[in-house]
């Protein structure tokens, strides 16, 4: 077991040990199995003076088994979390702050090739994505998330310059979006190979800061299959606006939605 008892903070990037760095993470976890981090001290990675360097906060790669319950993380350089080739990992009760206008601080980021991983009742505020979700990802759980500020939940983005990618089973519910500045999105780009089934968003809630609650935006050549998205409310906080949702190439079923997902009904 892992514990964070007190505060952990970051050198200064005038500090001479860190000055010429090229770390791409700050705190790293490789193939370690039945890792249990418990945390009621919290990490401030001081993401301004690292935003040129991109450094992530956390990585866990080619861990199994794993749990982490409690942890704090505020102004990450980048991603708060990533999550990399990994299996069977629970996380609850996370904690992300970063400024709104800070550069892809993502809250969790999962990068490839990880299944069967839970994310619990966590508050996650970023200037990026809450949660984004890429490449070879499959049984990912999302469940009782709070969201804003951010970008919100995505799927993606996948297949740039023609990549093929694949990503199935995951599924987000009862989550809340708080002046998020999109809600529920899939993104690809449109002349890959990628290939998305069985995503569920449910009983998701809250508010957006623009109007595009809802994209499902799928690639031209492989569509988006078994497709959820159900007990939805989402509206926008532009004056004299409603929500919307857009999609391409998506196939599934929609019920109880505000907005109308329309791809949804074809």
């Amino acid at each position: 077991m892992v514990q964070i008892i007190g505060n952990i903070i970051a050198a200064s990037n005038t500090a001479p040990v860190w000055k010429e760095t090229q770390s791409k993470v700050w705190i790293t976890f490789s193939k370690v199995k039945g890792l249990n981090i418990s945390a009621k001290g919290k990490l401030d990675a001081r993401g301004a003076d690292w935003w040129k360097t991109c450094s992530n906060t956390l990585a866990f790669h080619g861990c199994s088994s794993f749990r982490v319950h409690g942890l704090t993380s505020v102004n990450s350089a980048r991603n708060h979390i990533s999550i990399s080739g990994c299996s069977h990992g629970t996380l609850s009760s996370i904690t992300f702050t970063a400024p709104d206008e800070s550069p892809n601080t993502d809250g969790f980021n999962i990068i490839a090739t990880s299944n069967n991983i839970e994310i619990l009742d966590s508050n996650i505020g970023t200037g990026d994505d809450c949660i984004a979700i890429n490449n070879d990802s499959s049984y990912i759980n999302v469940t009782g998330v709070r969201c804003g500020p951010g970008h919100g939940i995505s799927v993606g983005s996948l297949g740039k310059n023609g990549e093929e990618a694949r990503v199935e089973e995951i599924h987000v519910k009862n989550c809340s979006f708080i002046g998020t500045d999109n809600g529920a999105r899939i993104k690809t780009w449109q002349t890959s190979a990628v290939w998305i089934s069985d995503v569920t968003f449910r009983g998701i809630r809250g508010t957006i800061r623009k109007e595009k609650a809802i994209n499902l935006h799928c690639s031209e050549k492989v569509a988006c299959t078994n497709i959820l998205v159900e007990d939805i409310n989402l509206n926008s906080l532009v004056s004299n606006k409603k929500a919307y949702s857009s999609g391409t190439n998506a196939y599934g079923r929609t019920s109880r939605s505000t907005p109308l997902v329309e791809c949804l009904l074809k």
